[in-house]
């Protein structure tokens, strides 16, 4: 004896709506049999797409605000169609303002298409560090450094790990992106700018959003502790580089610390 399939979940027909609203037709058997059988909901699902795009773009101009001075916002907007097309924002993800995560990766393709854009060489750097600075706003809160649990630790064991702050990205580049960012900040961008090696850090302190240049010694460090090295593997490859352990606590560049496998998401 047959029976009849049930009926799709809540959750189920949002994300055959979703994927239908991004151009995919995976779901659109779903919503044909339970949603579109009903009068006029094709112009229904046209007011949704035009919607959900809507929304989209918005949080992509506002992720990307050097860019969208540098370019104009019919330029920038245009990339952000294509970019959308191209890089579909992931099903599984709750959260838009990670939309723009793989559009420097979409820059550097464009850059190797588009003539106009030959005077932006460090066109995809610059959205690397807007990225970072967008998610860095929105980033989860951090815990205080436990100074007493640590303390309590009785020595540096082998399994114990320093945790990062949520907010602190990490930018190593080849172009001078700290005076870039300032000067299309103040509406100067000079016709030129010859390649500079650069180490950025990017970090949220008391509800700003921070940008600034850091040395070779202090991005190792903290590139160490974002890849799990140990407290003890940290102190024997930075030797009196250590000495900014204590300064990364007091900016609250490193939040915390745990004993056990390393879970830092880099």
């Amino acid at each position: 004896m047959k029976t009849e399939p049930g009926r799709p979940t809540l959750a189920e027909w949002q994300q055959s709506l979703a994927a239908v609203c991004e151009g995919c037709e995976a779901g659109l058997d779903t919503l044909q049999k339970h949603i579109l059988e009903e009068p006029n909901s094709s112009e229904g699902l046209g007011v949704y797409r035009n919607n959900f795009l809507g929304a989209r773009l918005g949080v992509f101009l506002q992720t990307f605000p050097r860019l969208l001075s540098l370019l104009g916002e019919d330029y920038l907007l245009q990339c952000g169609r294509r970019f959308l097309a191209d890089y579909p924002l992931d099903a599984t993800s709750d959260n838009l303002n990670h939309l723009g995560r793989r559009f420097p990766e979409f820059l550097r393709k464009l850059f190797a298409e588009k003539n106009e854009l030959s005077s932006y060489p460090w066109l995809a750097d610059l959205a690397k560090l807007e990225y970072a600075r967008h998610t860095a706003y929105y980033a989860f809160d951090d815990i205080s450094f436990d100074f007493k649990a640590f303390q309590e630790l009785g020595g540096l064991s082998e399994g114990v790990h320093l945790q990062t702050s949520n907010s602190l990205a990490l930018i190593e580049c080849e172009w001078p992106l700290y005076q870039l960012d300032c000067d299309i900040a103040s509406g100067i961008i000079h016709a030129d700018y010859p390649k500079e090696r650069q180490l950025i850090a990017i970090y949220r302190k008391n509800f700003s959003v921070h940008v600034m240049k850091i040395s070779e010694e202090e991005f190792t460090l903290l590139e160490g502790i974002r890849k799990g090295l140990t407290m003890m593997a940290l102190l024997d490859q930075a030797g009196e580089n250590a000495k900014y352990l204590p300064l990364f606590i007091q900016k609250g560049w490193v939040c915390g610390f745990r004993q056990g496998p390393h879970i830092n998401d880099i």
